[in-house]
């Protein structure tokens, strides 16, 4: 970008920038033949011991650390381990003991002449195993919702399973 004087645009006061740097060279580095001086680095503790914490601080940071440590019985442990699984839907359909056989044959009857199945077949038999999937949970969410309407915001939890339909569909595109 040029000004119109046909020079360079500065993006910031270079004069400025030198100036704080005290010692950099004329492009704003500092070199070994070109150290800083003294009061740069004065400077620079100063604006390092600025943000230091202090020992109250490092002393409560520490107690709060103790405190968030996770969950310490087995009870809360196990509750925990499970936080992250909600519908299952984040495991790939071959990596389902009960439908890996579904996607194989799937995938056998995607390939060719009933050949070997590829691994353009499978992938895509696999994403279409996890469409069904993400189609029979949403269903069902829509069915326990009118059993109780209000019990929970279902918008956000379509808007959430968007998230693994879109996952599913690019994989099956791109098989």
């Amino acid at each position: 970008m040029a000004s119109k004087e046909g020079k360079p645009a500065d993006r910031c006061n270079v004069s400025s920038l030198t100036e704080s740097l005290n010692g950099a060279g004329r492009n704003g580095f500092i070199s070994a033949t070109n150290p800083p001086t003294k009061s740069f680095s004065a400077n620079l503790g100063k604006l390092r011991n600025s943000q230091m914490a202090s020992e109250r601080q490092i002393a409560a940071n520490r107690r709060n650390a103790k405190k968030s440590t996770g969950p310490r019985s087995a009870n809360g442990k196990a509750r925990s381990r499970r936080n992250a699984f909600r519908h299952g839907l984040s495991i790939k359909s071959r990596e389902i003991p009960a439908s890996e056989e579904d996607v194989l044959r799937l995938a056998q009857l995607l390939s060719s002449a009933g050949e070997n199945a590829g691994d353009a077949a499978l992938a895509a038999a696999e994403a279409d195993i996890d469409m069904l999937r993400i189609q029979k949970y949403r269903a069902a969410l829509i069915e326990k919702w009118r059993a109780s309407p209000g019990s929970f915001n279902l918008q956000e939890k379509l808007d959430a399973l968007r998230r693994y339909e879109r996952s599913a569909f690019v994989r099956r595109n791109r098989a």
